[in-house]
């Protein structure tokens, strides 16, 4: 099964981040909890966990500027 991990609102607030790291690579398997980015939001650095175990696919790339809602990775959770 697919399953879409996006950026999320914070607080209902509309988030911006710069995808700085990635902590795994495609093709890897990923658990729960596990640290896979590093984000920059508001000036600070945050890690950002998976909410379910699966083999990641990587789709946004290092540098980039995201918005809530927009596509980070796919997890394979099948």
């Amino acid at each position: 099964m697919r399953y879409e991990v996006i950026l999320p609102r914070l607080n209902n607030e509309p988030v911006s981040a710069i995808l700085q790291k990635w902590l795994v690579h495609d093709n890897e398997l990923v658990l729960n909890d596990q640290s896979i980015c590093i984000l920059t939001i508001n000036k600070s650095s945050v890690e950002f966990v998976a909410d379910k175990a699966g083999i990641i696919s990587l789709v946004a790339k290092e540098g980039i500027e995201l918005k809530d809602g927009d596509l980070i990775a796919v997890l394979d959770i099948e």
